[in-house]
């Protein structure tokens, strides 16, 4: 970030972020390291997305061997659009991939 210039200081950060990204992500990899925080950066997982996947989370923690993918889905993109006014775009798999690293990671 040396010569970052004031013309494009925005996109020169985003590239460098980037690349520690890439970099996380490789090395993550390359140790077989899989934390919740990993998969964030692995699979480019917004904060407005992560706060939906982590307010499910919260909101239906005793009932999540009970939900179906679809139920899941659309409870996660339901609330994300209401906050965002986006269409949701996070696959179910990373979904319930990130999910699982939360209930391993709190123990639940």
């Amino acid at each position: 970030m040396a010569g970052l210039m004031k013309d494009n200081f925005k996109e020169e950060v985003l590239t460098e972020l980037s690349w520690i990204m890439n970099a996380i992500d490789d090395i993550s990899s390359k140790y077989g390291i899989e934390t919740y925080e990993i998969m964030l950066i692995k699979y480019r997982v917004q904060p407005e997305e992560e706060k939906a996947i982590d307010k499910f989370f919260t909101f239906h923690l005793k009932e999540l061997d009970s939900i179906t993918d679809e139920e899941l889905q659309k409870e996660i993109e339901r609330n994300y659009f209401q906050v965002t006014k986006k269409k949701w775009s996070v696959s179910i798999e990373v979904v319930k991939k990130l999910i699982q690293l939360k209930r391993d990671q709190l123990g639940v």
